[in-house]
């Protein structure tokens, strides 16, 4: 064992050209291959352009809506104040839930609550998005009506429930 740690440091120590041992030869290349490699990491990072990213708003042009059914769990309403306000929030939420979506994000218009029903916390939803003239695809992958629902449900158990009490939404009562 003392006799290989011997044979290989007198392997490195022995020098390669000039001055140069191996040791700092291989210390060398290594350095060289990990600098190229963050180089051409750093590179890409700012020369790439990802296709999905670039996109005309003024292209969407053609109006894709969707009408839906929720109903709000724990809650009675006494007034049509309470409904009014109650329909802002859920706008809000839902326009900040669909905006945000990596996937339907660029699409996304505006959504409207419809009011609630007398001292109901059943209510209907209108979601609008836009989208370019050439949108078969689209409609059929990303913006179907299973995708769009399923952001929606997914957000939906997401809820913390000691959050937002008022806005607890029953999961199984989404309808697209």
């Amino acid at each position: 064992s003392q006799q290989k740690r011997r044979s290989w440091r007198q392997l490195l120590d022995k020098p390669v050209f000039w001055k140069c041992k191996l040791w700092m030869v291989i210390l060398l290349v290594f350095i060289v291959l990990a600098t190229t490699f963050a180089l051409s990491l750093v590179l890409y990072s700012v020369v790439y352009e990802d296709e999905d990213e670039k996109f005309n708003l003024e292209s969407f042009v053609v109006p894709l809506c969707y009408n839906g059914t929720l109903r709000l769990v724990n809650n009675t309403f006494a007034d049509s104040e309470q409904h009014q306000a109650l329909s802002r929030v859920l706008e809000e939420k839902l326009s900040g839930l669909y905006s945000s979506s990596p996937a339907l994000g660029r699409y996304f218009s505006n959504v409207t609550i419809h009011n609630f029903s007398n001292n109901s916390v059943s209510t209907s939803y209108w979601l609008r998005f836009m989208v370019p003239r050439e949108h078969s695809q689209l409609v059929r992958y990303t913006l179907s009506e299973e995708v769009v629902l399923n952001i929606f449900r997914q957000y939906v158990y997401d809820q913390e429930p000691e959050v937002e009490e008022r806005l607890k939404i029953d999961p199984l009562s989404l309808t697209l």
